[in-house]
């Protein structure tokens, strides 16, 4: 047991480390999916007391009741429109962050690549001439550009 959760946390240090130069890209893009993953529950979270004002005219639960104890004196109309406003700004909030998270995550993965293919190839520039012969040919060339 105790094995296995330190190769865990050795992997996670290898992956942290093959960040090099852009680790606050990644704390960033780690943080935006924590957001974008909590604001998907909350708005998923909208649709049981929205349902049951549609629906029931009512709520019946403690969750609905808790998120609904702000509109005590509106009507059931505008309760359901309070609901579905407050609704479909969390999920065009939420649609922002992913847009922004896949963005950021394209061009994190985009410099990253750069990154290892320059690393690479100045590696085998480096490298002895008796490497590059004794290497297949295809091989050296997939490692540069994939």
């Amino acid at each position: 047991m105790f094995r296995k959760i330190k190769k865990i946390f050795i992997s996670l240090y290898e992956i942290w480390g093959a960040f090099e130069h852009r680790k606050g890209g990644a704390i960033l893009l780690i943080f935006m999916l924590i957001t974008t993953s909590f604001l998907e529950a909350l708005s998923i979270g909208f649709l049981l007391p929205m349902m049951e004002v549609f629906i029931e005219g009512g709520v019946d639960n403690d969750f609905s009741r808790h998120l609904l104890s702000m509109t005590n004196n509106f009507s059931q109309e505008k309760t359901l429109a309070i609901i579905l406003i407050v609704f479909f700004m969390l999920i065009f909030i939420k649609n922002v962050f992913v847009y922004f998270k896949n963005k950021l995550g394209a061009s994190l993965l985009f410099e990253l690549r750069g990154y290892w293919m320059n690393e690479l190839m100045n590696k085998y520039i480096k490298s002895s001439y008796s490497f590059i012969t004794n290497s297949k040919q295809g091989t050296l060339i997939n490692n540069v550009l994939v």
